[in-house]
């Protein structure tokens, strides 16, 4: 076998030609992609990373507010307590001062009406007694005697 001197070059150039365009087409855009994937790695690795302290910084404040509300939540049931027990106390005395106000209101009338039904009695029993004693009088004295004593009589009872 002979060595062909030409065809060695001409293949060594080959090779050469080849490994200019391989590198020039292949790796290079190759290279750039894995820095510009690499760039975008670490990219959204940083954003994940200020998520994930976002989240971390979220979650401690959540648990914070969630204990504030368990002593909001107390607070609120102790204030709603005090506000029914000043309601109850102020209904009850509400309660009490107008029990009190209807009573006397209705002791005012009862002796109001019991005045009037006295009074309404005293009458009736004065109209009988004068006609019972009008009655008497007619059948125990004469006509003029009568006047006399009825006019006697009406006087007495017209200075009460």
């Amino acid at each position: 076998m002979e060595f062909d001197a030409f065809g060695f070059f001409i293949s060594i150039l080959n090779f050469g030609v080849m490994f200019a365009l391989f590198y020039h087409v292949v790796i290079t855009p190759m290279e750039e992609a894995v820095v510009v994937r690499r760039k975008k790695v670490t990219s959204r690795l940083d954003e994940i990373r200020g998520t994930l302290a976002a989240a971390e910084k979220l979650e401690s404040e959540t648990k914070s507010q969630f204990a504030k509300l368990e002593a909001e939540k107390a607070e609120m049931r102790q204030s709603a307590e005090h506000e029914i027990a000043r309601v109850q106390e102020q209904l009850t005395t509400n309660a009490e001062r107008d029990a009190q106000h209807l009573v006397a209101k209705t002791q005012r009338e009862l002796d109001k009406n019991r005045l009037e039904v006295l009074a309404a009695l005293n009458q009736q029993m004065t109209d009988r007694a004068m006609t019972q004693v009008e009655s008497l009088l007619s059948k125990a004295f004469d006509k003029q005697a009568q006047q006399a004593s009825a006019v006697q009589v009406l006087g007495k009872v017209g200075a009460k």
